[in-house]
């Protein structure tokens, strides 16, 4: 007998190529839970359940800002993160990352036009940018 599908949404998470942590993974964690590891110029697509989540990204002990979103069935979020530290921005970095640890990752929300349709996802599915 098959299970009848839970709705869900899509969490679309795109890490950018930039600066000194090229080699090393961020953890994202949704909701205060480690999720998935994403890799530099990845983008993961994640089924996340319908609501009101919250999303931050860590490496070591150092992290981004927290951000809310909303999840609503069938629906993709789209979020980015890289890191501050790129081009002159790598001597700021390092203050950063010892005295503002939080201040040392970024992410953000991207929107896409409506109708865009939402890809069918497999659960962890990985793609390479």
């Amino acid at each position: 007998m098959k299970k009848p599908k839970t709705p869900t949404a899509v969490l679309s998470i795109a890490r950018l190529q930039r600066g000194l942590d090229f080699f090393r993974s961020y953890l994202l964690e949704i909701d205060g839970f480690p999720w998935a590891k994403l890799q530099a110029r990845e983008t993961l697509f994640l089924p996340i359940s319908p609501g009101q989540h919250t999303a931050r990204v860590r490496i070591d002990w150092c992290r981004s800002h927290e951000i809310t979103f909303d999840a609503v069935e069938g629906e993709m979020i789209q979020l980015e993160c890289s890191t501050h530290s790129f081009g002159w921005n790598r001597l700021v970095a390092s203050f950063r990352r010892l005295f503002r640890p939080s201040k040392y990752l970024w992410l953000r929300q991207t929107f896409t036009f409506p109708g865009t349709p939402t890809p069918v996802v497999e659960e962890g599915q990985r793609l390479a940018a």
